[in-house]
């Protein structure tokens, strides 16, 4: 069986009583009772299905992300924000040039000039796949995951624990280990 989602659409009607000039005003105050979510009780008239108009759309298996489907396998990404900023600073030079020079180095060498969120005027952002290492970095996401599941559920001595979590550190990032 397919899963599928199924629009109704019927013509709906709702009567406001409002003070205008003219027509036009009248409706402009309706469509800003709207805009702000008014409170506008639409009624609908269907005596049966013949007078509704109907939409259907397949569900694809990659669009069911709740109920009982199954999680979606996460992969990862690097997303990288890159702002841009704009402040403008007051500056007395001999010129243009001199002017810049001065406001760089301002920014460079003191605090005097300094960039906050409400200079940021864009951001943008660019996602890539970060699937390199990928096999290396689930391990370690596994043994990680194993030490914290060990050291939480025994009542070993901490020296213990210390030990066993350097030794699995050193092994998993190259390191020997002169004790086995």
């Amino acid at each position: 069986m397919k899963k599928y989602v199924v629009t109704a659409i019927v013509p709906a009607a709702a009567e406001v009583t409002v003070t205008g000039e003219n027509r036009a005003d009248a409706i402009e105050k309706v469509k800003g009772m709207i805009d702000i979510g008014g409170g506008l009780d639409f009624i609908v008239d269907i005596e049966d299905s013949d007078d509704v108009d109907f939409s259907v759309k397949e569900v694809k298996p990659e669009m069911q992300i709740c109920g009982n489907s199954a999680k979606p396998e996460l992969k990862r990404y690097m997303v990288v924000l890159e702002a841009t900023s704009v402040k403008e600073v007051p500056i007395k030079a001999v010129s243009p040039k001199a002017a810049e020079a001065l406001a760089k180095e301002m920014y460079f060498t003191s605090d005097v000039i300094d960039f906050t969120d409400a200079d940021v005027i864009r951001v943008r952002s660019t996602v890539v796949s970060d699937e390199k290492d990928v096999e290396m970095e689930d391990m370690a996401d596994e043994l990680m995951t194993g030490l914290v599941k060990l050291i939480r559920s025994t009542d070993a001595p901490d020296e213990v624990l210390g030990h066993i979590l350097n030794r699995s550190v050193r092994e998993m990032f190259g390191g020997t280990s002169d004790e086995d």
